[in-house]
C-alpha cells in the first residue's frame, strides 16, 4: 500500500523518502512529529469504536481540536445504543472535516484454532503467548 502511495505522490511532484521498518521501530518514531509527514498502519477491528486508538489527541497525527473533544467526548459519555449511534455520525463527520487521518482500505485475516491448543485468549488480533499443545 505505501509503495502505491509512493508512487502516486511522486507522480503529483512530491518528495518521497519511503522508509519500511518493523513494528518497534515504527512505534518508536512515529511519536516523532520531526521524523514523517505521513505513515501508514492499520488497526484491528474492535467492537467498540471508543477504543479506535487514532480518536485519542496523543495518538500520532494528534488529531487534538475542539470539534474532536466536543465530538468524541458526546460519543464516549452516552450508554444508549441509539443516541451513540448519530452521535458516531458526528464524530465520523468531524474527521472527514478536519482530515486528521483517512481510511485507505480494508484487510482481513482469517483465524483458527485447533482442538490441540490450550491457552489461547480470543481477540480481534490473536497472540500465542502462554499457549501450548495439549499432550
Amino acid at each position: 500500500m505505501a509503495q502505491v502511495a509512493a508512487e502516486y505522490l511522486k507522480l503529483a511532484g512530491f518528495k518521497v523518502d519511503l522508509q519500511v521498518v518493523d513494528w518497534a521501530t515504527l512505534t518508536q518514531r512515529r511519536t516523532d512529529k520531526a521524523l514523517w509527514d505521513i505513515y501508514i498502519s492499520h488497526s484491528p477491528f474492535l467492537p467498540e469504536p471508543a477504543l479506535i486508538g487514532s480518536l485519542s489527541p496523543s495518538s500520532p497525527g494528534w488529531w487534538d481540536t475542539p470539534l474532536r473533544q466536543k465530538t468524541v467526548d458526546a460519543f464516549s459519555a452516552e450508554s444508549d445504543p441509539q443516541k451513540r449511534l448519530a452521535l458516531w455520525a458526528d464524530v465520523q463527520k468531524a474527521t472527514y472535516e478536519e482530515v486528521p487521518y483517512m481510511k485507505i482500505g480494508d484487510f482481513n485475516a482469517v483465524a483458527a484454532e485447533s482442538k490441540k491448543l490450550e491457552g489461547v485468549v480470543p481477540a480481534p488480533w490473536p497472540y500465542f503467548w502462554n499457549a501450548s499443545i495439549k499432550k
